[in-house]
C-alpha cells in the first residue's frame, strides 16, 4: 500500500505521462498557432516546455550528493525531482526524525521507496544503530539496492526487504509486485 505521500507523487508522474502523450500530438499545430496569431508568449511557453520535457527524459540515473549522502536520480520521478532541485525530501518529516531518533535505535521505515529517508535514518542512528527498510515494489526497491551500494558505510546499516506489511493477516504468504 502507498504511504499518504506516495499517492500523489504517483497520481502526478501519472498526469505528466498522459500530458506527454497529449502534447507530443498538439505541439506541431500549437506552435503553429502561435506563430499565426504572433503571440509570444505562447511560443515562449511551447520551447520552456520543449526544453523541460528535453531535460527530464534525458537525465535518467544522474549520481548526486545531497547532505552528505549519494543518489541516483531519475527526473522522470517527482520525488527524485525534489532531492534533485530542493536537496531534500518531505523536510518537516526529517526534522522529527532528527528530533526523534537516537545513536543506536532500531527503526522501522515501512515504505521506504528508493531510501531518501532510509540513508538518512541510517546516518541518524549510526553504526550500532539498525534501519529496516520495507518496500514491496520491485522499481522502488532496485532503486533503494543502488541507492545503499552508492553508500556503503550507511549501507551496514541498513538491512533492506522486498516484502509488504500490513496490520492484518491475508493469509497470503507470498507477494507479487
Amino acid at each position: 500500500m502507498k504511504s499518504t505521500s506516495e499517492r500523489p507523487a504517483a497520481a502526478v508522474n501519472f498526469a505528466v505521462q498522459v500530458f506527454y502523450g497529449i502534447y507530443r500530438h498538439l505541439r506541431a499545430p500549437l506552435l503553429a498557432l502561435a506563430r499565426w496569431t504572433r503571440s509570444g508568449p505562447l511560443v515562449r511557453f511551447c520551447e520552456r516546455l520543449d526544453h523541460w520535457i528535453r531535460i527530464r527524459k534525458r537525465l535518467k540515473d544522474i549520481i548526486v550528493t545531497r547532505k552528505g549522502i549519494r543518489f541516483s536520480l531519475d527526473l522522470a520521478q517527482l520525488i527524485d525531482n525534489q532531492v534533485f532541485f530542493e536537496s531534500s525530501y518531505e523536510p518537516k518529516t526529517f526534522s522529527a526524525f532528527q528530533q526523534l531518533i537516537k545513536p543506536g535505535m532500531q527503526v522501522l521505515d515501512i515504505g521506504a521507496n528508493v531510501g531518501i529517508h532510509t540513508l538518512g535514518l541510517a546516518r541518524l542512528v549510526g553504526p550500532q544503530g539498525r534501519v529496516f527498510a520495507f518496500e514491496p515494489t520491485g522499481y522502488a526497491f532496485r532503486k533503494l539496492l543502488i541507492n545503499l551500494q552508492l553508500n556503503p558505510v550507511l549501507a551496514h546499516v541498513v538491512e533492506p526487504r522486498q516484502v509488504a506489511l500490513t496490520d492484518r493477516d491475508l493469509g497470503i504468504r507470498q507477494y507479487a509486485f
